[in-house]
């Protein structure tokens, strides 16, 4: 066995959607990750709309789209830098 790659786990982001998808209602962002065989998920106070997400941004890690607003540039960059 050799060295981990990392020390800590590479996380996804995924919408907090409960219930019925409303296309209209904005969803929490949170990060999701496995450790020690647990799935763990963490809130990171983003709120994006259905239609505004992109799961196959970020590598495949999940994103916010150019139609969220004037600001999507810097939620995709803190979206990036907190994983």
């Amino acid at each position: 066995m050799g060295r981990p790659k990392r020390l800590y786990p590479l996380g996804r982001y995924r919408l907090h959607v409960r219930g019925e998808i409303d296309p209209t209602k904005q969803y929490l962002v949170q990060l999701e990750y496995t450790w020690n065989r647990q799935v763990i998920r963490k809130g990171m106070n983003i709120f994006v709309r259905l239609g505004d997400w992109n799961e196959k941004a970020n590598k495949g890690r999940g994103g916010v789209r150019a139609s969220y607003g004037p600001g999507s540039q810097s939620y995709q960059q803190s979206v990036a830098c907190k994983g």
